[in-house]
């Protein structure tokens, strides 16, 4: 820039200077908003700080729903640096009740990409008019890049069990 005469200041360099590289241009911004909303992450640097929660359970058709308990959201996406990921599991009735909660490997595996929820721990007992409960699992941060890894949680009956649909 260089100069003290306004009518010399190329406006362009000076918008730059001003904004800074903070700025989300509209493309990037449009970019990131969509895939928000199609629950695509955006990509995010080793030791960032990401969560998400999509697709919430409200959202199911009540045939899909089970009548007493659930979870508040299906979906969690949350970088390996948050170190928990918080999952809220709903006592509809808001009545006393007891159910079982596991975790499952699919692409993550237990004690390698996050700590399973232990067999002493799995059982969750809701007191009267307690209507959500959350449950805290660790995740693992290694020095290492991971592609994305998946591991799902289950709620079950504790008699026989068998998960929930």
């Amino acid at each position: 820039m260089g100069t003290d005469n306004i009518n010399e200041v190329n406006l362009a360099t000076l918008k730059d200077k001003i904004e800074g590289e903070k700025v989300v241009k509209k493309g990037e911004f449009r970019k990131g908003f969509t895939n928000m909303l199609t629950g695509k992450r955006p990509k995010i640097s080793k030791g960032e700080e990401f969560k998400n929660e999509s697709n919430f359970a409200s959202n199911l058709g009540e045939k899909m729903r089970h009548p007493t308990h659930g979870f508040h959201t299906l979906s969690y996406t949350v970088s390996e640096a948050c170190k928990t990921i918080e999952v809220k599991v709903l006592n509809k009735s808001g009545s006393v009740s007891q159910i079982g909660i596991r975790t499952k490997d699919v692409s993550a595996k237990a004690g390698k990409d996050y700590h399973a929820i232990p067999e002493a721990d799995q059982k969750i007992v809701f007191n009267e008019k307690e209507e959500m409960r959350v449950i805290k699992i660790s995740i693992i941060d290694d020095e290492q890049w991971n592609e994305d890894r998946e591991f799902g949680i289950e709620l079950f009956d504790l008699d026989n069990k068998n998960g929930f649909e």
